[in-house]
């Protein structure tokens, strides 16, 4: 019976922000000054500093207690936020070790949880943010979704985020936002061209004083975010198919633009997804253990502070957004006594700090540190050295091999060679089990013979997997059974290789060995070459002959009535006899000959009749006879 919490899939969503407090947030029991124990909720960072240097004191009853943090307390190294630096130790002066009742518990001093150092690893926390900031990878992307969803040109989305544009056009566009937002389902699927035509005249009848623009402040991220979370997305649906059905015969219409909004209605709708979380409202910040500082950096010269610019590049980033949201915060606490264009600017200034720790390649202002692009969040995820194919996928393991592949067309479809020297390594703890003798580092110098004795008898009953990267289909992993071979390349058929997409100009395959029973069984059936000899998408032969093979049946096959007869004449009895002739060169492959070929009549005589051939042809006729 399967588990209930067994998963058979992975599945990829946008973060809510109620789940990206569910990543940070823990609780923790704190002893105020009247000693009394009070509940706080922690996982925001606020502060850029990373390295603090004051020294705090709290005084208990009998004891004084005193208090030093090497790191900032709600920085992005804050022991109380991601754990302790040392196993079960708190940084206040006594020792947490012997007391195993607070095991696994917070400190009532200092609020750091007494366990091991290894949580810094996977506890992440999160930057609060004054304003939404719109998510780099929906917007400079092969879709702009607030361009299809809310069909808004993207030159004016670009104004309204990046505020490149006179300031009088920008309350244009924020008016036109605000009108939307009291507009039916029906009048939000018309286009920006209609909303500029019906909407602007009221804005400017509004807004407009004495023939001077009146200024209101209005974030437009946050008017954006509001339109986002009013669409329902169970009628914009409907709509849009009504849409696209009543317009198909419609050239002016744009119906590919049409299709693809409903595509990714469709996909917010069953993902039960909210199109307004692609808005930031918080930034979750990684674990300390992937961000890292040098420990020389960590020493302070003379008791100076320490310098922020020293620091990694993805916490100088981080950093960055931090300093740009306090600033947001204090201008506008003095909203009365500042400019609405100071806030704008530090708001941009915001969204461009986001950008650059998502992904700083997609944007035209590329980021840069000593001439080199800084590198962000999805420069460490993607790519050769990326997170994914550096520590989770295609990792090195034991019972693995990797060699360059050579052909052998005397293999079976079913067969392929492996080494004498990877089979030693390969195979290396079965052949200790098997002797009971255990080898040092030089077991290589017992006989040769021997142990390939040792390997023909482990390999008889073995399968392994063959691998070539890229795999992007199914077959691009196949199940061998193994031969021992002099060669240093691993020897494959050459019918194998187009199911690999493999040529023979110094390609590379990996072997994988299976240790239990079950996978041996599941490769056998489901991965072995001859199991699969069509293919998966369109169910055609993968075995198919191609270049040097056909050209062979073809050179094979020829006949050639202008050579001219031996002494011993054109005729003979059997198959043996014209391979014989051949094999000492008194026979040419093209030379058209007779062979004997009897038939049977009523199963009692034989009768003799010679048949038309040439000597290739006979070649290829007995090896489908073996």
């Amino acid at each position: 019976m399967l588990n209930k919490n067994f998963k058979t899939f992975v599945k990829i969503n946008i973060a809510s922000p109620d789940v990206i407090d569910k990543w940070a947030q823990r609780l923790i029991l704190l002893r105020t000054k009247k000693n009394k124990k009070q509940k706080l909720i922690i996982g925001d960072i606020l502060t850029d500093k990373i390295i603090s240097n004051e020294e705090t004191l709290r005084v208990e009853r009998r004891n004084s207690i005193l208090i030093k943090r090497m790191f900032q307390y709600k920085g992005l190294f804050c022991e109380t936020l991601f754990g302790p630096l040392r196993n079960f130790n708190c940084i206040c002066i006594n020792s947490h070790r012997k007391k195993k009742n607070i095991l696994f518990t917070s400190c009532p001093n200092c609020g750091i949880t007494l366990t091991s150092n290894k949580v810094r690893s996977f506890r992440m926390g999160t930057i609060p943010l004054i304003v939404p900031i719109l998510h780099t990878w929906f917007f400079f992307s092969n879709f702009n979704i607030l361009n299809l969803l809310l069909d808004i040109p993207i030159n004016l989305i670009l104004n309204l985020f990046y505020y490149d544009f006179s300031f009088n056009t920008h309350n244009k566009l924020l008016g036109l936002l605000k009108k939307r937002l009291k507009l039916s389902s029906n009048i939000k699927m018309l286009t920006s061209s209609t909303y500029e035509q019906i909407l602007i005249k009221k804005i400017l009848e509004e807004n407009v004083i004495d023939n001077k623009f009146v200024v209101n402040l209005t974030i437009p991220q946050e008017v954006l975010m509001k339109l986002l979370t009013d669409i329902d997305l169970q009628k914009e649906i409907s709509y849009s198919f009504n849409l696209i059905y009543t317009n198909l015969n419609n050239d002016n219409f744009d119906i590919k633009k049409q299709i693809k909004k409903h595509r990714i209605l469709e996909n917010f709708y069953f993902s039960k997804t909210n199109p307004a979380w692609i808005f930031l409202c918080k930034i979750p910040v990684i674990p300390p253990a992937y961000r890292p500082l040098e420990e020389s950096l960590l020493i302070s010269q003379e008791g100076s502070p320490y310098d922020s610019e020293s620091a990694s590049v993805l916490n100088s980033l981080y950093q960055n957004i931090i300093r740009r949201n306090n600033s947001i915060f204090n201008l506008l606490k003095n909203k009365n006594n500042c400019n609405n264009i100071f806030i704008f600017n530090e708001i941009r200034l915001l969204q461009e700090s986001v950008d650059f720790l998502i992904d700083n390649a997609k944007l035209k202002n590329i980021k840069t540190l000593n001439n080199k692009p800084l590198k962000s969040l999805s420069d460490m995820i993607k790519g050769k050295f990326g997170r994914f194919r550096k520590q989770l996928l295609g990792k090195r393991v034991n019972f693995s091999a990797r060699s360059v592949i050579s052909t052998n067309p005397s293999l079976r479809l079913s067969q392929c060679g492996i080494p004498f020297e990877i089979a030693q390594d390969l195979f290396k703890p079965y052949i200790l089990a098997l002797v009971n003798t255990i080898f040092d580092e030089n077991y290589r110098t017992f006989s040769v013979n021997i142990l390939y004795k040792i390997l023909t008898r482990l390999i008889k009953n073995k399968t392994i997997l063959l691998n070539r990267a890229p795999t992007l289909h199914r077959l691009g992993i196949q199940a061998f059974n193994p031969i021992l071979v002099s060669s240093k390349s691993i020897q494959v058929h050459p019918l194998v290789c187009s199911a690999y997409n493999a040529d023979f100009d110094g390609d590379q395959m990996s072997i994988h060995l299976p240790i239990n029973h079950l996978s041996h069984f599941e490769i056998k059936n489901l991965f072995g070459a001859t199991k699969n000899l069509n293919l998966s998408s369109n169910s055609d032969p993968k075995l198919t002959l191609s270049q040097d093979m056909i050209l062979g049946l073809v050179y094979l096959t020829k006949k050639n009535e202008n050579i001219k007869s031996y002494s011993f004449g054109n005729y003979f009895e059997n198959l043996d006899s014209v391979l014989l002739f051949l094999k000492n060169k008194k026979l040419r492959l093209h030379s058209p000959i007779w062979i004997n070929k009897k038939n049977k009549i009523q199963n009692k005589i034989n009768i003799n009749s010679f048949t038309r051939t040439t000597a290739g042809r006979v070649l290829l006729n007995s090896l489908f006879i073996k």
